[in-house]
């Protein structure tokens, strides 16, 4: 009995743990959702409204084209996105700046990104990859007749609800992650979405978002990307020269009507095919998608 206890007079106490509230602004982080090396995403609570969103932080950095007068850009850009809405747009609620740092504030979504889905699953069924890009044109074409051009079109960046439902994120500012320098004039965006006119002129403008959507609706039909390499200058170099196979070469269920739609949007010429048209041309692209799809 004495021995039981010296030993437990001897045991170390054990202090109680708190855990540290991480706060940005008045938004709480509740998880990391992403991590990059110009910021992050995260899951977060707001502490006034009471709900949860998602918060995505933001470095100062020309490479995402806020620099030293960032936040006034941010917050131009913010008040032009946060007007937007659209049922197929994550709409933004917030721009602000906290300790140095910018941070954009977006409706939470639960589901999974269109990139999670692909990389899980492989190619998707014809008819749900036309459905799919339906909606996104539409969402281009309501941005678009408001002057609003998204910038870096991926699969990253839809996310898919529960019910399906497409919602195109991070439309038109901030979005420049995988930046690539070409000739006299450096790039902003992904290289496997950038239009050829983009990397060969530097202007970014409503065809090249089209092109990207275009690239999207390659990558649900097949799988596969229609341009990459494993350095993004060789990439760059592919979308400007290359020429792809057609998307029914590696999926036989795509018929030739849906074939020549994504060719055209892959257009190297921006002369010609829906990669050169603007504004209205979204939807013309939505009824021709909707129209190529197979029969149920």
């Amino acid at each position: 009995m004495i021995c039981a206890a010296k030993s437990r007079l001897q045991e170390p106490k054990t202090p109680a743990t708190t855990q540290t509230r991480r706060l940005i602004g008045r938004f709480e982080v509740i998880s990391t959702l992403g991590q990059g090396s110009q910021g992050a995403v995260h899951l977060a609570a707001d502490t006034r409204l009471g709900r949860r969103v998602a918060l995505k932080t933001l470095l100062p950095s020309p490479k995402n084209g806020f620099g030293r007068d960032g936040f006034a850009t941010l917050l131009r850009e913010a008040r032009i996105v946060g007007a937007l809405s659209h049922p197929n747009i994550v709409p933004l609620y917030d721009a602000a700046e906290d300790g140095g740092a910018f941070y954009l504030v977006f409706e939470y979504v639960e589901g999974r990104t269109l990139a999670q889905v692909i990389r899980e699953q492989g190619k998707l069924e014809v008819e749900r990859a036309v459905g799919i890009t339906a909606s996104l044109a539409r969402a281009i074409a309501y941005a678009h007749e408001r002057d609003v051009l998204h910038r870096d079109l991926k699969p990253a960046n839809v996310m898919l609800t529960g019910d399906g439902v497409p919602r195109l994120m991070d439309f038109g500012i901030a979005s420049g992650t995988e930046g690539a320098e070409v000739g006299a004039h450096a790039l902003v965006g992904t290289p496997s979405y950038m239009a050829p006119e983009y990397i060969a002129e530097g202007l970014y403008t409503h065809q090249s978002d089209m092109f990207a959507l275009g690239v999207v609706l390659y990558e649900m039909l097949t799988g596969e990307k229609p341009f990459h390499a494993s350095q993004a200058r060789e990439t760059v170099r592919l979308v400007a020269t290359a020429e792809t196979q057609p998307p029914s070469r590696r999926n036989q269920e795509i018929d030739e009507r849906l074939d020549a739609l994504v060719m055209k949007a892959l257009a190297q010429n921006p002369g010609g095919g829906i990669a050169a048209r603007s504004g209205p041309a979204a939807w013309r692209f939505c009824r021709s998608s909707t129209a190529s799809a197979p029969s149920a």
